[in-house]
C-alpha cells in the first residue's frame, strides 16, 4: 500500500513537471513577476511616498495601484510561486502609508481608500494613527445622498470602524483631542440630518457608526488625565452644534417613528456631561458667587476660571440670536444637577428629601446642599433674563409695538414697514431663549433646589427669583403690546411665532408660581388680567395652529394660582382677586384710576371678544373642579369666615353693577383708551358676566363648603347675612305690589326698563332684553344655592335654633312637630320666597311676569333663565309635594280644629303645583330638538339639554 502511493506521488511530480517544460517562456516570466508583486507595492509606494506629499498627481496614481491591487484578487491564486513578502506584511506596511494619505481632506471622501485600509485591517494588525479620526470626519462630511455608491461607500467605512474597534477597543483613547473634536462636529452634523430627515431607516448605516464614535468619545472625554484642557476648546468648538442637536433629539423622542432616539440622546447628554461637568469641573462650578455684591467680592478670583467661558458662549449665542443653541442651553443645567449629585453624593441629598422638613427646621445639610447649586442657577439665569443682551431682544419688540399704536387704521403699509425691522431671527431668539429659561426652571422645580425654609442667604435668594419673575412680567408686557397691535393683519411669520412666545411667557409664570408663591405678591389681579387679554387674543385668532398650546397654558397656570394657594389654606385671596379683575375687566375707566390697566390700556377687541375669552376657560370643566377642590379642602372652622369674604364681593359687584346717573360723562364709559362704548353696551357686558361668571363662581363656592354639625350654625349665620344683601334688591321682585320687575331692574342697575314720559336719550332706557336675563339669572342662582345650603345647615343644628332657622325661611314644616302641625297649619309654608320678603308673591306669579318677555322667545336668548327658573320650579314642587302629603295626614288624622282650612291650604298648594307643572311639561318640548334623545338613565341629561339650549354660548354648569 504504501508503495503504491509512493508511486502515485511521483508520477504526479513527474506529470506536473513535464507540463511545465511544455508552457510558453513568456507566461512563465510573467508569472515569476506576479510572485513579486507585493514587493514591486511596497517598493513602488515607498519611492513615491515623498514626491507624493508634494505631487498630489502621483498621490493619486499611487491609491489606483493600490486599489488596482486590492481588488485584482490574484493572491488566491494558488499556481503563483510564493511571494517572498507575505501578504500580512504588504498590509501592514501598506496600511500605515493609506491612513497618512487619508489625513487629506479629498481622500478621505475617497472610496478606494477606504476598500484599501478595509483590505489592510482584514489581512494584518494594522497600528491606528493617532490622527485618523480626522479620516472619519472627513468620511462624515461626505453627503450620503441615497445612491448605491454612498451605501457602499458607508458600509465600507463602518467596516473599517469595526475592525479597528474589534482589534483594539481603546484604539482612539490616544488620539489627540483636535482630532476628537473634529470628529464629534462631523457626527453631531450626520445625526442631525439622520434625524431632520422623514426616516431613520434611511441612514442606518450612518447611525450606527456614529453612535460607535459617540461611545468612544465619551471614554476619551471621561478618563482623559487632564480634563481642563479640553474644556475651552469643546465650548467654542462643539457646545453649539451639540446643543442644536440635543434640541432636535428631544423633539424627536415625542415622534413614534423615531424609535432610536432614547439610545442617541443619552449619548449627546453623556458627551455635554463629560465634556462640560466632569468631575474636575463641578467645583469650579461651585465656586461662582453672584447673590450680591459682598459674595461677589469674596469669589473674584473664582469669577476669572475657565468655566465662566461656558457662560460668554452663552452670551455670545444671544447676541448672534443662535436660537436652536440658546433653546437646548436649558438642559444643560439638569446635566449639570445630575453629574453634581452624581460626584458630591450624599452631600448634595436626593431631591425631595428636603421638602419633607416641617416648619422652620433647616439643617446643615440643607444649607450647603441649597447654596452651591442656587450659585451655579444664578448663573444660568442671569444671561438669559438679565443681562442687557437678553432685554435689548424683547426691547426691540417693544419698540415696534409702541410705533404700532399710533398708527391709523389705514396705514397698513406703515405696520409692515415697522414689523420688517424686527428680523426673523429676534423671533426665534425670544422664543427659544424663553423656552430655555422655562427648561432650567423645570429642572429647578424637579430637583427641589429652593425651599423657603432653608433660605440662609438673608433673602438674596428670594430677591434674584423676584427679579427673575419681574423681568418675566415686563416681557409678557412687550409681548401683548406688540401682539394685540397687529391682531389684524394677515397670516405671516408674527403670527406663527409670537403664540409660541406667549406660550412660553405664560409657563414661566407658571413655573415662578409652582417655586415661590410670595413672588406674585399682591399682584393676583394682574395676574390675572394678564390670562384675560391673552386668551382674547386667542379667541380672536384661534385658527392659527399654536394657539391651542397657548390657551392650554393660560388654563394651567389659572389652576396652578388656585392650588398653590389652596395648599396654603387661602383660596380666597386668588378666587376674589380673580372676581375683581372680571370687574376691572367689565370698566376699564376704573382699572386706569386703580392701577390695573396695564393689559387694558390698549385694547384691540371688542366686549364680545373679552367675553368669550373669560367664558372659553374660566366655566371650564378644569377649573371649576380645581375651585371646587380647594374650597372643598378649607378646614370647616374657616367655611363661615368664606362666606362673609363671598359677601364683600357680591357687595362690590353689585356696586359695579349699577351705572352712574343718566348724562353723567355724556353716556359714555370707557373701555381703554383708544376704544369707547356707550354705558348701555357696558352695561350689557357686565350683566353677562353677572350672570354667567360672576354666578357660577359664587354658586361653586358655596355648593362646595363643608358643613358639618359643628360649623353648621357660623354657616348659616353667613349664609342669613348673605341672604340681606341680596334681598335688597331682590326684594323689589318679589313682593306684592305692582311694577315689580321695573324696580328689581332699576335697583340693580340704575336704569328703567319703561318710561315712555321721557325720551330714551335723556331717562337712560335700557331695552336689552338678553342683559336683563342675565340679572334674573344671578339673582335666581344665588336664591337657590343659598336656600339649599341654609337647609342643609338647619338639618344639622341643635332643635331649638334649627326651628328658628326654619321658621325665618317661611318653611316651617321643614323641622315642625305635631303640634305644630294641628295648632298653625297655615304657618308651615308661606312660599317660594317668604325668605326674601313678607309677604311675598308666589313662584307661579314671578313666572308670569317673565313669560311675556322672556321664557317665551328664542331659547337661544334666554336659554339660561329658563333653565334656572325649571329648577326653581323642581324645588318648589318638591316642597310642595312633602307639603301636601303632611296636610292631608292632617286632615286624615281627624285630630286638626278647623277642616276647611286645611282643605283650602291643599287646595291653594295643589294649585300652585298644577301651575307649576303646567310650565314645565308645556314649556320644553323634545320635538323642538332634532337628533336629542333623552335617556332614563341619570348620566348628566340635565348638562346635554342645557347644551341644546344654549348653542354658542358659554357653558353653563348648573
Amino acid at each position: 500500500m504504501a508503495l503504491s502511493s509512493s508511486k502515485t506521488l511521483e508520477l504526479c511530480s513527474i506529470g506536473k513537471r513535464k507540463k511545465q517544460e511544455e508552457e510558453d517562456p513568456q507566461e512563465k516570466k510573467a508569472k515569476l513577476n506576479e510572485s513579486w508583486r507585493n514587493l514591486d507595492l511596497i517598493l513602488s509606494l515607498e519611492n513615491n511616498h515623498r514626491d507624493a506629499a508634494k505631487n498630489a498627481e502621483i498621490q493619486r496614481k499611487n491609491i489606483a495601484l493600490a486599489f488596482d491591487f486590492v481588488t485584482a484578487g490574484f493572491d488566491t491564486d494558488h499556481r503563483l510561486p510564493k511571494s517572498p513578502v507575505p501578504t500580512s506584511r504588504l498590509a501592514s506596511v501598506m496600511g500605515s502609508w493609506i491612513q497618512s494619505v487619508m489625513f487629506f481632506s479629498e481622500n478621505s471622501s475617497d472610496y478606494r481608500c477606504w476598500v484599501v485600509f478595509e483590505f489592510c485591517l482584514k489581512n494584518s494588525v494594522v497600528g491606528v494613527h493617532d490622527r485618523i479620526l480626522q479620516a472619519f470626519a472627513g468620511a462624515l462630511r461626505k453627503d450620503g445622498g441615497g445612491g448605491g455608491s454612498s451605501v457602499d461607500f458607508f458600509n465600507t467605512v463602518s467596516g473599517c470602524l469595526d475592525l479597528i474597534l474589534l482589534s483594539n477597543p481603546r484604539a482612539f483613547s490616544n488620539a489627540n483631542k483636535d482630532s476628537w473634536l473634529l470628529c464629534a462636529v462631523e457626527v453631531a452634523g450626520v445625526v442631525c440630518r439622520i434625524f431632520a430627515g422623514g426616516s431613520y431607516g434611511s441612514g442606518e448605516v450612518l447611525g450606527r457608526m456614529s453612535g460607535l464614535l459617540l461611545e468612544h468619545f465619551v471614554s476619551f472625554l471621561r478618563f482623559r488625565p487632564n480634563p481642563r484642557d479640553i474644556f475651552p476648546e469643546f465650548v467654542n468648538r462643539l457646545l453649539e452644534p451639540l446643543l442644536e442637536l440635543l434640541v432636535l433629539l428631544h423633539e424627536r423622542s415625542k415622534d413614534e417613528n423615531f424609535i432610536e432616539v432614547g439610545g442617541f440622546l443619552e449619548r449627546i447628554e453623556d458627551v455635554l456631561s463629560n465634556g462640560l461637568f466632569h468631575p474636575a469641573h463641578i467645583g469650579g462650578f461651585f465656586s461662582f458667587r453672584g447673590l450680591n455684591s459682598e459674595q461677589k467680592a469674596r469669589g473674584s478670583k473664582d469669577q476669572k476660571s475657565y468655566h465662566k467661558h461656558l457662560f460668554e458662549k452663552l452670551r455670545k449665542f444671544i447676541l448672534e440670536k443662535k436660537g436652536k443653541a440658546l433653546e437646548g442651553f436649558g438642559y444643560l443645567f439638569h446635566l449639570f444637577v445630575i453629574s453634581a449629585r452624581a460626584q458630591k453624593g450624599p452631600s448634595l441629598g436626593q431631591k425631595g428629601e428636603r421638602s419633607l422638613r416641617k416648619g422652620n427646621e433647616v439643617s446643615e445639610e440643607g444649607q450647603e446642599t441649597n447654596k452651591p447649586l442656587f450659585e451655579v442657577f444664578v448663573q444660568f439665569m442671569r444671561p438669559l433674563l438679565l443681562d442687557g443682551d437678553a432685554e435689548n431682544v424683547f426691547d426691540e419688540l417693544k419698540k415696534v409695538a409702541e410705533k404700532l399704536k399710533v398708527v391709523p387704521d389705514d396705514g397698513a403699509n406703515d405696520i409692515l414697514i415697522e414689523l420688517g425691522k424686527i428680523s426673523e431671527d429676534s423671533f426665534k431668539g425670544a422664543h427659544c431663549m424663553l423656552k430655555s429659561v422655562n427648561e432650567i426652571l423645570s429642572s429647578f422645580i424637579q430637583e427641589n433646589i429652593y425651599v423657603r425654609t432653608e433660605d440662609t442667604s438673608e433673602g438674596a435668594q428670594f430677591s434674584f427669583l423676584k427679579e427673575a419673575y419681574d423681568v418675566v412680567v415686563s416681557i409678557s408686557d412687550k409681548i401683548y403690546m406688540l401682539w394685540s397691535s397687529m391682531v389684524h393683519m394677515d397670516d405671516g411669520r408674527e403670527r406663527k411665532m409670537l403664540p409660541l412666545i406667549a406660550r412660553e411667557v405664560i409657563a414661566a409664570m407658571t413655573n415662578f408660581l409652582e417655586i415661590e408663591y410670595k413672588l406674585v405678591e399682591d399682584d393676583l389681579v394682574n395676574l390675572w388680567l394678564m390670562m384675560f387679554s391673552y386668551m382674547a387674543v386667542y379667541i380672536s385668532l384661534e385658527d392659527t395652529d399654536p394657539f391651542p398650546l397657548l390657551a392650554s397654558e393660560i388654563s394651567s397656570l389659572g389652576r396652578k394660582l388656585i392650588n398653590v394657594y389652596s395648599e396654603l389654606r387661602q383660596v380666597n385671596v386668588p378666587l376674589f382677586a380673580l372676581c375683581k379683575a372680571v370687574r376691572l375687566l367689565g370698566s376699564a375707566g376704573d382699572a386706569a384710576v386703580a392701577g390695573y390697566s396695564k393689559f387694558i390700556s390698549f385694547p384691540a377687541f371688542s366686549s364680545h371678544i373679552y367675553l368669550k375669552s373669560m367664558g372659553s376657560w374660566l366655566c371650564s370643566h378644569e377649573l371649576q373642579l380645581s375651585i371646587s377642590d380647594a374650597i372643598k379642602s378649607i378646614p370647616e372652622g374657616q367655611a363661615s369666615g368664606c362666606i362673609q369674604e363671598l359677601r364683600t364681593d357680591i357687595i362690590d359687584t353689585l356696586q359695579w353693577i349699577r351705572l352712574p346717573s343718566p348724562r353723567q360723562d355724556d353716556e359714555k364709559c370707557s373701555i381703554g383708551t383708544d376704544n369707547t362704548f356707550s354705558c348701555f353696551q357696558v352695561l350689557d357686558m357686565q350683566t353677562e358676566l353677572l350672570g354667567i361668571f360672576f354666578s357660577e363662581i359664587y354658586t361653586i363656592v358655596l355648593d362646595s363648603l363643608s358643613v358639618t354639625a359643628t360649623n353648621s350654625i357660623l354657616i348659616g349665620n353667613a349664609i342669613k347675612d348673605m341672604m340681606t344683601t341680596i334681598g335688597g334688591s331682590f326684594c323689589d321682585l318679589v313682593r306684592t305690589q305692582s311694577h315689580n320687575v321695573e324696580e328689581f331692574i332699576f335697583s340693580v342697575t340704575g336704569r328703567r326698563l319703561y318710561n315712555h314720559d321721557l325720551p330714551e336719550s335723556d331717562c337712560g332706557v335700557w331695552s336689552n332684553l338678553s342683559g336683563v336675563s342675565w340679572v334674573y339669572v344671578f339673582f335666581f342662582r344665588m336664591y337657590v344655592t343659598c336656600r339649599s345650603l341654609y337647609r342643609q345647615t338647619i338639618s344639622l343644628m341643635p332643635p331649638k335654633l334649627s326651628r328658628k332657622a326654619s321658621e325665618s325661611m317661611g318653611n316651617f314644616f321643614f323641622v315642625a312637630t305635631e303640634v305644630d302641625w294641628r295648632e298653625k297649619p297655615e304657618f308651615m309654608d308661606v312660599g317660594y320666597f317668604s325668605w326674601i320678603v313678607k309677604p311675598s308673591i308666589s313662584l307661579p306669579d314671578v313666572i308670569k311676569y317673565l313669560t311675556k318677555d322672556f321664557l317665551l322667545i328664542s331659547s337661544t336668548v334666554c336659554a339660561p333663565l329658563v333653565y334656572i327658573v325649571h329648577v326653581m320650579a323642581l324645588q318648589r314642587l318638591n316642597d310642595l309635594n312633602r307639603l301636601i302629603s303632611s296636610l292631608e295626614f292632617l286632615l286624615g288624622s281627624g285630630k286638626h280644629k278647623s277642616r276647611k282650612q286645611v282643605k283650602n291650604l291643599i287646595a291653594v298648594s295643589r294649585q300652585e303645583a298644577a301651575e307649576l307643572t303646567n310650565f314645565m311639561t308645556g314649556h320644553i318640548k323634545l320635538s323642538d330638538y332634532a337628533g336629542f334623545f333623552l335617556s332614563g338613565r341619570n348620566d348628566g341629561t340635565v348638562e346635554q339639554i342645557l347644551c341644546i339650549m344654549m348653542p354658542g354660548t358659554w357653558e353653563f354648569a348648573l
